[in-house]
């Protein structure tokens, strides 16, 4: 959607105005965003309207399910948000312009005029580095996936031993997150949704048999599965026998499959109902920072037999 103004008419409107970055602010949050969000659910090729039984969806989602909700419809308001960089991006340039500044008086021009510019600068950066990523996810999608989930990934696990409150951060374990996160969770997710979806194809309407029925294959067949392969690879890097890995099985993957429910259920969900194919994995990168949280501190956990 076009921005109220043209991008001359708000450049002028914030240096004759005293109260510039008041007003930059209020016509872009007030009238410009919400139109934009309002929008976000309708931009996705797959799901171009979002009918209104998107309710029964919610309904039984926990608060923490419905930010996921959030998180999936963030992915595709970069695209409603391009005519507005491209704005922006001509405003920064009008700063610099004698021909157009000139006529403004002096007396207008002061820091109200310099941080609305450099807000819709950073408006320009944002979009610039999401247009980025998604080309390198276009001409390399393994790769970027991969590494976006190792970055993540050893960055969930610090945050885990923050919250167990270690005195010293064991490098050796953020490393193994890391390794895990380039080398299986993302590759596993890559491969494994190109065959979901090559065996039962998307549907344009989110609330679906269809749907419903990959939801259930991925959370009561590949979850399991996945689940199991984590504890092992996470004991196997660490050095642990086959004897300590089968134990930390036993106790432990019951337990972390009922917390995987209350969480994957909901999120698995929006991510095959809402989510376009090439941001899948994306979107579960960003929803497995937190899991992997759980899943670290679990990992790590002594056994009573250790």
């Amino acid at each position: 959607r076009r921005a109220p103004h043209s991008s001359a008419q708000l450049h002028l409107l914030c240096l004759r105005h005293s109260t510039a970055q008041s007003y930059c602010t209020k016509e872009l949050t007030s009238t410009a965003l919400p139109q934009l969000r309002s929008s976000i659910l309708r931009s996705s090729t797959l799901s171009p309207s979002v009918p209104s039984n998107l309710s029964t969806i919610a309904a039984p989602m926990t608060i923490f399910s419905m930010l996921l909700l959030f998180v999936a419809a963030l992915t595709a308001e970069a695209a409603l948000l391009k005519p507005m960089a491209a704005q922006a991006s001509h405003v920064v340039r009008l700063k610099s312009s004698p021909a157009e500044v000139k006529s403004v008086p002096a007396t207008v021009q002061g820091r109200s005029h310099s941080r609305c510019v450099v807000q819709m600068a950073d408006a320009t950066l944002i979009i610039s580095a999401w247009d980025s990523y998604n080309r390198l996810l276009e001409a390399h999608p393994l790769a970027t996936k991969s590494v976006t989930a190792s970055i993540l990934l050893a960055g969930a696990d610090c945050a885990a031993q923050a919250i167990e409150k270690n005195a010293d951060v064991d490098l050796a374990r953020v490393a193994r997150f890391a390794i895990f996160g380039l080398v299986l969770q993302a590759p596993w997710n890559h491969f494994y949704y190109l065959l979901l979806d090559g065996a039962i194809p998307p549907t344009p309407d989110p609330v679906t048999p269809t749907n419903l029925a990959k939801v259930a294959i991925d959370q009561f067949l590949q979850a399991p599965v996945f689940t199991a392969i984590i504890f092992v690879f996470l004991g196997a890097l660490e050095g642990q026998n086959k004897q300590t890995i089968q134990n930390k099985l036993q106790a432990d993957w019951w337990p972390t499959m009922q917390a995987n429910w209350k969480l994957w259920i909901p999120a698995t969900a929006v991510n095959i109902g809402l989510v376009p194919p090439p941001l899948r994995v994306l979107y579960i990168n960003v929803v497995f920072f937190f899991w992997a949280i759980y899943l670290s501190t679990q990992a790590n956990r002594k056994t009573e037999s250790e």
